[in-house]
């Protein structure tokens, strides 16, 4: 038995409640369970617990041992003066109170079915990547569709609190958050943070000077990313090495500190490529957060971001290294990462930020128009009966897979606590 399973089976009432008695041999109703308190102090507040013939309103404390309550020092502790019921797996010492009066304490051990707790158990230790595996196949799917659904909001507001984080540092600038978040996932997974380290050094005031000349753009992101400090071979590259030289230091610039890796990459995800990308999407567009928050519908973001580099980057994945010429244009799956990872988080975020309802819902019908993600997570997902129709849903699996599955956080699982219900009342 763990502690927090403990607590589940409590705020959950997933016990054997005939003829309840305390270990005093008093008799116990139990009106409310109370809510469980996730900050100092008791387990649960607010409870009502009907001891004998006395109804006693107040807090409960839950152990495995009865004895627990000396070694957390509770008896030292004002917060555990007024507990009317200690909960424990099993009472092995009488506790008592400031008043030197035994705490009534009810025990557990024998009222909770072993099938619950054995399921729980191996969750715990058989090392799956979804510690309920085929077991879930048995839930209802209302249930999981439900789930997987709240995971997917749940994926977006966490995406939302970090765009706040960001609004906070530049003043509520809107263009400037969205600049950063875009680099960001046009670094993507290995070079996240150098990009965005490089997109917080240049503002875009300081690009908007410059969106009209391709090549001082390019300079502007290649060279704070540390992308020019090699010996120059052609011409091309001594021209972004030059100009970076005169706008670095025309406006004071230092390269960031974080280094770009090409290390076991497909070329067309070369950091050097992402650049050209980038800084091509700068000189393409105008006002461009403005025009996706005017954007109707999924296939008007994907015109948007059809773009392609200037044409120096169709002979080359590396600056000074002619290759056989490539289409470099935005391909159409980094444009969906794009859309769910940058564009939809920030529109319901303006939306959100903004009281601006219309933008909150565009986003998730946006979210729900996309294909599913097809990666390692939703494919472990695939043979255990989950929907996966859609953007949505695949977001809410990975949710569901990185906040609940790898962790076992299986308690605090819609899915998870239907499977230990229905073990509890096998």
């Amino acid at each position: 038995m763990q502690e927090k399973l403990l607590h589940f089976l409590w705020k959950y009432q997933y016990f054997n409640k005939s003829n309840l008695l305390a270990t005093n041999g008093q008799s116990i109703s139990i009106l409310n369970a109370g809510v469980q308190n996730t900050d100092q102090g008791p387990d649960f507040t607010q409870a009502r617990i009907k001891i004998g013939d006395t109804i006693w309103a107040g807090n409960i404390e839950l152990h495995l041992k009865s004895s627990d309550w000396l070694l957390h020092h509770h008896q030292k502790d004002a917060h555990y003066h007024k507990i009317i019921l200690h909960i424990v797996w099993e009472n092995d010492k009488t506790i008592t109170d400031e008043y030197n009066q035994p705490i009534v304490t009810l025990e557990l051990k024998d009222r909770i079915a072993g099938s619950m707790t054995e399921t729980y158990k191996n969750w715990q230790l058989n090392n799956k990547t979804i510690p309920c595996g085929e077991q879930s196949i048995l839930v209802q799917n209302i249930i999981k569709n439900n789930w997987v659904e709240r995971m997917s909001v749940e994926r977006l507001s966490n995406k939302v609190s970090y765009i706040k984080q960001l609004l906070e540092r530049s003043n509520n600038h809107w263009e400037e958050v969205f600049w950063i978040v875009l680099s960001r996932y046009f670094g993507g997974n290995k070079n996240a943070e150098c990009f965005q380290q490089m997109a917080e050094s240049l503002s875009v005031n300081i690009l908007a000077k410059h969106k009209n000349q391709i090549h001082q753009l390019e300079c502007l992101l290649m060279g704070q990313a540390n992308l020019l400090q090699q010996k120059a071979d052609d011409k091309y590259t001594k021209l972004l090495q030059n100009e970076y030289a005169f706008l670095s230091k025309k406006y004071r610039l230092k390269p960031v500190n974080k280094l770009p890796t090409f290390l076991r990459m497909r070329p067309l995800s070369f950091p050097t490529v992402r650049m050209a990308q980038l800084a091509a999407l700068i000189n393409n567009s105008s006002h461009l957060f403005s025009k996706i928050l005017s954007t109707e519908d999924v296939s008007g973001l994907y015109r948007l971001f059809k773009i392609a580099p200037n044409l120096y980057w169709e002979t080359h994945y590396n600056l000074g290294k002619e290759s056989e010429k490539t289409d470099k244009t935005i391909g159409e799956s980094h444009i969906q990462i794009l859309i769910i990872n940058v564009i939809i988080p920030i529109v319901f975020a303006h939306g959100q930020l903004t009281a601006v309802e219309l933008h909150k819902q565009k986003a998730l019908e946006w979210l729900q128009a996309l294909k599913p993600e097809s990666n390692l997570v939703t494919r472990l997902f695939k043979p255990l009966d989950f929907e996966c129709d859609n953007a949505a849903q695949s977001q809410g699996l990975l949710e569901l897979y990185n906040s609940y599955c790898a962790p076992v956080n299986c308690l605090n699982c819609s899915i998870g606590h239907s499977i230990l219900k229905k073990a509890g009342a096998a």
